[in-house]
């Protein structure tokens, strides 16, 4: 499928452009700048940019979107190469851009000229009615051929540079700019007034205006995207500390179900949405592969021999329970790892307090579902690993909606991180979050919502991709000490929903061993998603990687899909919050 047909921005050049990145192995925006200094003079015409940085700012986040709609694949970095010698290039476009409309300017004023002395010629002998006419107009366009030297200049001297978002909107809206440079969407245009509310950058006149408008209803605005009126409204207010996760989540398009305050808000706006019954749909279906029967029947003989006995006794009985595993090579069965966890638990049991570290918390909850998936393709990051999905988020909203003269910007530190690949080619599939016992439920929320978006990056990248796979949800988990929960995530309409699957707890004392069983019903269900999602991803990265060997040699343009893009908010300073 061509690119175009799913990408709605276009621009003088645009199919250049892809053809580039989907032709090269390696795409560099240094390269396509150096091998196109013409061409781009050619297609800036109609910029406003003014300015060699201007020039550059406008082609680097045209860039960027073109290489993320192209190559999700490839992560979103600063853009390559020295920013000074990409800047003298654009210096070099610029006088030729200039020149170029100062040509175009004289051989329009020629062109108006002849048109009107063969009229005046037409028409000679009608009485005079045109003479003076043509006069008039002969002198017209000697004013403005007089003129065009200046009128340029004067625009250089007046340096006014061309808003980052410039690619405008399609949206009929008196004062706002039309379709001079490109067309993008309303969502994206909110997303970037968001972005810089909450990164403090001042915004344009024209979105002053159009914020006025939709918050006016404005007839003409088609207003039916779902998040769209309640971020206008949150926008227009101050904001208050319940906006914030609200805003970010919104701006994000992600619906947080799993929050009954934040719902309640969000709920209204969702009438056209049919999502409750897929939801169900989807929290079933899951759980219908967690346990299996002999996995059951183990868990309840060894409640019942924990009831009767010690825990010491206990143990011992989970030895004798994995020596047929162990003579059958069986370690990699569900029944097998349910008796490996439970002997941890219970040799753990007693030693958990309400003072312990976020560290040691993290430690007991990542050393049960590291047993989950021994010997699978699956592998656990801890330590706060940097997701790579989130780093690629932040980088593209950075240069498409910020300042974009940012450095490398730093990805979302996950306390673990699920992920399959070979290679060195990891593939993220979901994060999970922990805190240590006790802690303040504003900051739970605030880790939820943190959780959330890292997520929504995540499976935003799972669907670009390969959308012909229809990722539409994964599943995740936040844990604070030992009680904890699982959701999940789905694509409903291009609005990501968060559904809560089930409670999570780790067993405390003997008793707690009966209550257990939901818990790990849960886990192996989760082990079965992931499984098979990491079959998906790791067939469709590795689809991407092939065509990539090849398109260089043959055109590939047509073998690649694109699906929309999903944005998802990071905050920008990767140094403070995220």
């Amino acid at each position: 499928m061509n690119n175009s047909d799913n990408v709605a921005e276009y621009f003088s050049g645009y199919n250049d452009l892809v053809q580039y990145v989907n032709n090269t192995k390696h795409p560099s925006f240094d390269s396509f700048v150096s091998g196109n200094l013409q061409n781009i003079a050619q297609w800036s015409f109609n910029l406003c940019a003014s300015n060699a940085k201007d020039l550059y700012k406008t082609w680097c986040i045209r860039y960027t979107k073109v290489v993320k709609s192209s190559k999700p694949h490839l992560k979103t970095r600063e853009v390559d190469g020295n920013e000074q010698g990409s800047v003298d290039d654009y210096r070099a476009i610029e006088k030729r851009t200039n020149d170029g409309r100062l040509s175009l300017h004289v051989e329009n004023a020629k062109a108006e000229t002849i048109i009107s002395n063969n009229l005046d010629q037409q028409l000679k002998g009608s009485g005079g009615k045109r003479k003076q006419m043509t006069m008039n107009n002969e002198a017209n366009n000697e004013a403005k051929r007089q003129h065009i030297l200046n009128d340029t200049l004067n625009e250089e001297e007046q340096g006014q540079s061309s808003d980052s978002q410039s690619e405008t909107v399609s949206v009929c809206s008196q004062g706002f700019p039309h379709a001079t440079i490109a067309t993008t969407t309303l969502r994206d245009v909110v997303f970037g007034m968001g972005y810089k509310k909450l990164a403090g950058i001042p915004w344009k006149e024209h979105e002053r205006r159009l914020l006025e408008e939709l918050d006016d209803s404005n007839p003409f605005i088609d207003i039916k995207l779902c998040m769209v009126p309640i971020i206008v409204k949150l926008l227009k207010s101050p904001l208050m500390p319940a906006d914030l996760p609200v805003l970010k989540l919104s701006l994000s398009g992600i619906v947080n179900t799993m929050n009954q305050s934040q719902y309640k808000r969000i709920r209204p706006y969702l009438s056209k949405y049919n999502y409750e019954c897929r939801l169900d749909e989807l929290v079933n279906r899951f759980r219908g592969h967690g346990l299996d029967e002999n996995s059951s029947v183990l868990l309840d003989k060894i409640n019942l021999k924990l009831s009767d006995s010690n825990v010491e006794d206990t143990i011992s009985f989970i030895d004798d329970l994995k020596k047929p595993y162990l003579k059958n090579c069986g370690r990699s069965r569900q029944g097998y790892r349910v008796l490996k966890i439970l002997e941890q638990l219970l040799e753990t049991m007693g030693s958990h307090t309400s003072t312990e570290s976020e560290a040691t918390t993290t430690r007991r909850i990542a050393a049960i579902i590291e047993e989950m998936f021994r010997w699978t393709p699956i592998k656990l990051v801890d330590g706060e690993h940097t997701s790579d999905c989130t780093q690629s988020m932040r980088q593209y909203n950075e240069i498409v909606y910020g300042n974009n003269g940012c450095g490398n910007l730093m990805g979302r530190r996950v306390d673990l991180l699920v992920k399959c690949g070979e290679n060195n080619k990891d593939i993220e599939l979901s994060s999970i979050e922990i805190k240590k016992p006790l802690t303040p439920s504003s900051l739970a929320l605030e880790q939820q919502c943190k959780n959330l978006r890292a997520n929504g990056a995540i499976l935003g990248h799972l669907q670009a991709i390969n959308p012909s796979k229809h990722f539409d949800h994964i599943v995740a988990m936040d844990w604070i000490g030992m009680a904890g929960y699982m959701y999940l995530l789905a694509d409903i309409g291009h609005v990501y929903f968060g559904k809560k699957i089930g409670i999570l707890t780790l067993p405390k004392s003997p008793k707690d061993f009966i209550e257990f069983k939901t818990t790990l019903d849960f886990l192996f269900a989760y082990q079965y998603s992931m499984l098979n999602l990491a079959v998906e991803a790791q067939s469709a990265m590795e689809k991407r990687q092939e065509l990539d060997q090849i398109c260089e040699i043959i055109n590939i343009q047509d073998e690649t899909e694109t699906c929309p893009r999903h944005n998802i908010f990071l905050t920008p300073n990767a140094r403070t919050k995220n």
